[in-house]
């Protein structure tokens, strides 16, 4: 329902925050699922929305950092 609806609803309206808050809670479901199955995907959704937090200067990119850090997943 996240990926396919929700996602897309911020997307279109352009809401950029609850696009970044999102795809984080995403791929925080994801890795909690099945981590090793999910990896791929939900370090591609917590990069996308670090770099969102980090246009908008706000502190979810610090805490979407540690979520990376937390899972060992490439921040770069």
């Amino acid at each position: 329902i996240r990926r396919e609806e929700e996602l897309p609803v911020y997307e279109k309206i352009g809401d950029v925050r609850s696009l970044l808050v999102g795809r984080a809670n995403l791929a925080i479901s994801l890795l909690q699922q099945d981590a090793a199955a999910n990896r791929d995907e939900a370090r591609t959704l917590l990069l996308q929305a670090m770099e969102a937090a980090e246009q908008l200067r706000i502190p979810e990119a610090e805490q979407i950092r540690q979520i990376m850090e937390t899972h060992s997943l490439d921040v770069s």
